[in-house]
């Protein structure tokens, strides 16, 4: 029988979010979900790895030791994006799996409503003075 994904502990998905805040304190704002998707819904940036690099994952994979969940943000063409985990998710589709386990980031607040700039530097400026025309 063929696994279809990696295997993953509650700790590590713990770990993989709590890193991943402390590198990128802007996603601190942001909501988590675990989720089980299709690896073909997932997409990776144009990164090119070589075999040298996945070997130690691919092979690790085959031993059934766990990994943390690839994490994914912004839908885009209908595939979600890979912002950590690229070697993870590289390795598994080489594997042969059919999905992979991620978590899932999603801003608290829809883009519209997020601030463009860090709340402290968002004070109002000046108005302008208009000069009037006689």
């Amino acid at each position: 029988m063929r696994k279809t994904h990696y295997r993953t502990t509650p700790d590590l998905v713990a770990t993989q979010r709590q890193f991943w805040i402390s590198y990128h304190p802007e996603m601190e704002g942001y909501t988590y979900k675990e989720a089980l998707l299709p690896i073909g819904r997932v997409a990776s940036p144009g990164e090119t790895l070589t075999d040298a690099e996945l070997d130690p994952y691919r092979k690790a994979m085959r031993r059934g030791d766990p990994f943390p969940p690839v994490l994914v943000e912004g839908r885009r063409r209908g595939r979600w994006l890979v912002s950590d985990g690229n070697h993870r998710y590289r390795a598994a589709n080489l594997e042969g799996y059919t999905h992979i386990p991620v978590l899932i980031a999603t801003p608290a607040l829809p883009r519209m409503l997020r601030p463009r700039r860090p709340l402290d530097q968002a004070l109002p400026r000046r108005p302008k003075r208009y000069r009037r025309s006689s």
